[in-house]
């Protein structure tokens, strides 16, 4: 289990890129899991919705409205 989810082999990957143009940047942020099948998309959700949107608004409070 990661951080509570009932995952297993979870992987997450984020890229941040700058828009040169706009001195914004463009962040990717993926996550890859196992769980069982039942369980997907109440795990989905969780993923979403407690790491990786609270993650983003974290980094837009550190960074600024350019990312």
């Amino acid at each position: 289990m990661a951080a509570g989810l009932r995952v297993r082999r979870y992987v997450s990957t984020m890229a941040a890129r700058p828009i040169t143009l706009s001195n914004h940047a463009y962040v990717e942020w993926s996550s890859q899991f196992d769980c069982d099948e039942a369980d997907e998309d109440k795990v989905i959700t969780q993923v979403r919705d407690g790491v990786l949107i609270p993650g983003l608004k974290a980094l837009e409070q550190r960074f600024g409205s350019t990312l």
